[in-house]
């Protein structure tokens, strides 16, 4: 977490610091850097200060208008925040073995498009002779049941309960894990203050529009550059490493200076008495070119042979891991069928969608040169976007103010319905404002901008105005994320940790 000294600190930065120190750190002295004392939540500082800051809102608000009143000793925080810290470093290691590719651009938007069309199916059959007596959130249930949404009332948090054992069971030390009290406690934690929350309030719609506003801020909005990294201080040493220094590129290896005769000239020739001279009873044995080619060849033979032969050896006790899947093109995931699909343009423009679809077969497919050229592209593109810590920064500053605006002030006040619907026409007009004017003329047939803020409520917005069926698609993707990060936890996972470690935490 620390700044770059060439420059100020942003103002977002500064009150996040202010708030860890506040909450967090305000047994240390003042003056401490909070890298000596909190512990690397990931490998990027900037992102650890952001989660840091939503830790200490988290602790502000859950845990210390309890835990201060019982005591002031800071123990329990340090606790948390060390089994927070190999959790999430933990999790970090996971992420790099998931291809974001396929999840970001296949999955996640697969879930979303099928639950706007169960939605939209649901709301076709409502009022009508097909389910009578049903409303909307009964119809949308019957499509898409949950454990985590059924009638009981306490089945969101026995649900989540259940979620976070498991997490605790793979992620947690076993040390920790064969505490009682510790265990009880984290999962109390991660299950009622933080995802109990994180879907109560992402599920509400007021929040979601925001999270569009925002979203299209940030995607309008130029990434900032990297910064350069701090350079050490004077008289401190870098640290030592084990890796063998490699040559810069820019540096210039200096040349050997050859030896100069008498006159001053220099030649690429030795001095006679510099030449050693062979001892008398020295022979020189000559091999034929044609021999010597032979033996090269030979020896070439031999060690390919020794090569296989390794090679086959290994195999006959260890078989090969299968070929690795094809990769799906990207222009064919299910992000771009979500797009036509949520924006109706299958009804609205159907010679539009069927006139991209055909132009753009040559590209969506890996068996053309053209189309594998720019996939690739596409690909290093997104995978070069999505890797910056200075979007997940971005990410995480623009949560935090959605959620907990001005973060030193008490937690954000529920709005007024007159509120809520200001809110919404601001996300129509983010939304209204990203599009050009060519493709709204064509799209919504007007561009004037109170008949196109109508549709765009209307038809894009519509589909998250009820809290109960948006909770549906969180606790779908909730489900996703957990058996993508933990596979353990799946039926797929290991049966001996299923029947092992998650038995401990059900003592």
């Amino acid at each position: 977490m620390k700044t770059s000294r060439s420059s100020p600190v942003p103002a977002v930065d500064k009150s996040a610091i202010a708030l860890i120190r506040r909450v967090l750190c305000y047994h240390a002295p003042p003056f401490t850097p909070l890298e000596e004392l909190l512990p690397a939540l990931t490998s990027s500082p900037e992102v650890d200060l952001e989660l840091y800051a939503f830790l200490a809102i988290i602790f502000r608000d859950f845990i210390y208008s309890w835990y201060s009143k019982i005591t002031t000793d800071n123990a329990f925080a340090d606790e948390i925040i060390a089994v927070v810290a190999h959790c999430s470093r933990a999790i970090e290691e996971r992420i790099r073995k998931v291809d974001l590719e396929a999840f970001l651009l296949d999955e996640i938007p697969a879930f979303i498009d099928n639950h706007v069309k169960d939605y939209r199916l649901a709301l076709a059959r409502h009022n009508t002779a097909v389910s009578p007596h049903l409303t909307l959130r009964e119809i949308f249930h019957n499509f898409q049941p949950h454990p985590a949404l059924s009638s009981s009332p306490d089945s969101e948090k026995l649900y989540l309960k259940l979620v976070s054992s498991g997490i605790l069971a793979v992620l947690l030390p076993t040390e920790d894990l064969e505490s009682d009290c510790e265990r009880s406690l984290v999962r109390e934690v991660l299950s009622g203050m933080v995802l109990w929350n994180v879907v109560d309030k992402l599920s509400e719609p007021h929040i979601i529009h925001e999270i569009i506003k925002n979203t299209l801020e940030l995607l309008r909005a130029p990434m900032s550059p990297p910064s350069a990294p701090e350079p050490p201080p004077e008289n401190e040493k870098p640290p030592m490493t084990h890796t063998r220094r490699k040559r810069s590129y820019s540096e210039k290896i200096p040349p050997i200076p050859p030896p100069q005769e008498s006159n001053g000239s220099v030649k690429e020739k030795f001095h006679a008495s510099e030449i050693p001279t062979p001892p008398a009873n020295y022979k020189l044995i000559r091999i034929p070119l044609a021999m010597d080619n032979l033996l090269a060849a030979t020896f070439r033979v031999l060690s390919l042979l020794r090569t296989y032969l390794s090679s086959f050896i290994t195999n006959l006790h260890s078989p090969p891991p299968p070929p690795p899947r094809p990769k799906k093109p990207l222009l064919r995931m299910a992000l771009f069928r979500l797009i036509p699909s949520y924006l109706h343009l299958s009804t609205l423009q159907p010679w539009t969608l069927s006139s991209l679809l055909f132009f753009t077969k040559p590209f969506t497919s890996r068996s053309t040169r053209l189309g594998l050229t720019l996939d690739n592209l596409l690909s290093s593109s997104f995978h070069s976007y999505i890797e910056s810590p200075s979007l997940l920064v971005q990410i995480l500053r623009s949560a935090r103010s959605t959620l907990f605006p001005a973060s030193p002030e008490p937690v954000r006040a529920y709005p007024t319905p007159k509120e809520k619907v200001q809110i919404k026409h601001t996300a129509e007009e983010a939304i209204w404002e990203a599009i050009p004017s060519t493709i709204r003329k064509v799209y919504f047939g007007t561009d004037d901008k109170e008949e196109g803020l109508a549709i765009v409520g209307e038809m894009l917005l519509k589909t998250v105005q009820d809290k109960e069926i948006n909770k549906h698609l969180l606790y779908n993707l909730l489900d996703l994320i957990v058996g993508t990060l933990i596979p353990e936890l799946t039926e797929e996972g290991p049966a001996e940790l299923r029947r092992g470690r998650v038995g401990v935490i059900d003592r």
